[in-house]
């Protein structure tokens, strides 16, 4: 009797254990391709341009993913993954700053990130990047770490969803 005891116990505890798997695998899938469901909306009616950019800059060991620009009407958004390989500090989203190809610097206005167990999921928003502008270059400046990355803004060069 205390054999089956022991048996029900052992599988009570291994199916609650798949069960918190299960969550914890959903929860650490990155985010939607826009990460917000209004830009998803705004690139749907073709008032967003989205350029995919999918280029690493490594910090150390770690890795930015920048995965795509978005420009509405009035704002630009980056969308990017924070992957680290060694436990430390959150990233902060405003140690990256944004310059065109003439120099002008993009306040930086906000960002949301979302925790995942490889690293984090990441938007931030930055002044609109001008028209005119031909490539972008992001810098990074946290603590000792320094990172560069410049970014096209060829539209012929770039996939864009809005052709």
């Amino acid at each position: 009797m205390g054999e089956r005891k022991i048996k029900k116990l052992r599988r009570t505890i291994i199916v609650i254990c798949l069960i918190i798997l299960f969550i914890d695998i959903f929860t650490n899938l990155p985010e939607s391709k826009y990460y917000d469901k209004e830009l998803k909306e705004l690139v749907s009616q073709k008032k967003a341009q989205v350029i995919e950019v999918n280029k690493d800059m490594k910090i150390d060991k770690d890795t930015i993913s920048i995965k795509r620009i978005i420009n509405t009407d009035d704002k630009t958004y980056i969308r990017f993954t924070y992957k680290i390989l060694e436990q430390g500090w959150s990233f902060p989203t405003s140690a990256i700053n944004l310059y065109d190809d003439k120099g002008r610097q993009y306040k930086y206005k906000g960002g949301e990130a979302i925790g995942k167990i490889w690293g984090q999921d990441v938007l931030i928003e930055v002044e609109k990047i001008d028209e005119d502008a031909k490539s972008i270059t992001l810098k990074l400046n946290w603590y000792d770490r320094k990172a560069e990355m410049t970014i096209s803004l060829d539209k012929e060069k770039n996939v864009n969803e809005n052709k």
